[in-house]
């Protein structure tokens, strides 16, 4: 500990002074932010009080939370669905409480050779993207739609801005499929690690995982 003081203490002089004001960009989509403020953080964050990787963790979790409260979010305000988007605008007006720079799509840059692929939400400051699909008729294929899911995150890729991605399935009627046979779906498709299922409904109680 005696080294870390005096090794914080010798980086921190370097800072006085004219650098004292020096701003960095740490996040492209975010605000520039001082280097001396990524000092502190970056001696802090050894100690359990900083530790900012748990800040990350406790923010997902609320994240999930919320996305699993889709239909409940949904029913609330009394809404009438007819598409995603219908859904995931509402979310979105819901997550911006939380997380100021959270937008639509086509702000992201999942560029192929030939087509360009656009999350539906988009929160930077967790590097996270959100991919909704609505089933409402009982003839719907969960298969397709997660078939669709499945492109969507090989697609994905090569933005350093986004990391972490969920899959949220809004079932309009549980008769359409039970929440395990979906699971079982997913998991057979052999998703990345970073992608995410979270299901919701009007009649699909929240489980946070």
């Amino acid at each position: 500990m005696p080294l870390l003081l005096e090794q914080f203490k010798n980086e921190l002089a370097k800072q006085f002074g004219e650098n004292m004001h020096k701003s960095e960009l740490t996040n492209p989509e975010g605000e520039p932010e001082l280097v001396i403020t990524q000092l502190f953080r970056r001696y802090l964050e050894p100690f359990a009080f900083f530790d900012y990787s748990k800040i990350k963790e406790d923010e997902n979790l609320k994240l999930s939370s919320v996305l699993h409260n889709t239909g409940f979010i949904i029913k609330n305000l009394n809404k009438t669905i007819k598409n995603e988007s219908d859904i995931y605008q509402q979310v979105k007006w819901i997550l911006g409480l939380y997380y100021p720079s959270c937008r639509l799509k086509n702000k992201a840059s999942f560029i192929q050779e030939f087509k360009t692929y656009n999350p539906d939400i988009l929160i930077p400051e967790l590097k996270t993207a959100i991919e909704y699909k609505y089933l409402d008729a009982m003839n719907d294929n969960i298969d397709e739609f997660i078939d669709q899911i499945k492109i969507d995150a090989t697609n994905y890729v090569n933005d350093s801005r986004y990391e972490n991605f969920y899959a949220v399935i809004y079932i309009e009627d549980i008769s359409i499929a039970t929440p395990e046979s979906i699971e079982i779906s997913w998991k057979s498709k052999h998703f990345p690690n970073n992608w995410n299922l979270v299901l919701s409904g009007h009649t699909i109680k929240s489980k946070n995982k």
